[in-house]
């Protein structure tokens, strides 16, 4: 391979580095849900229990990935 191949080979590795880079330090919005899935209640004369049973999710975007949801592109969303 020729000097030429390996600077241009090294050049496009960086510059998909550098983009990948570039996405991760975006700005991310965090957002948490939580649901109730489950309530269980017992009790007698003298005591009771009451046991619930929830489900937490979470999400991770930027609002580069916001503006894919809509759009044609919307497959480019599922890479992080």
């Amino acid at each position: 391979m020729s000097r030429t191949k390996v600077w241009i080979l090294v050049a496009i590795l960086a510059l998909f580095a550098g983009a990948i880079a570039a996405y991760s330090a975006l700005p991310k919005r965090y957002s948490v849900g939580e649901r109730l899935s489950q309530t269980n209640v017992f009790w007698n004369d003298h005591e009771a229990f009451f046991f619930l049973t929830t489900s937490t999710t979470g999400r991770v975007d930027n609002f580069l990935s916001e503006k894919l949801h809509g759009s044609p592109f919307a497959y480019f969303a599922f890479f992080p």
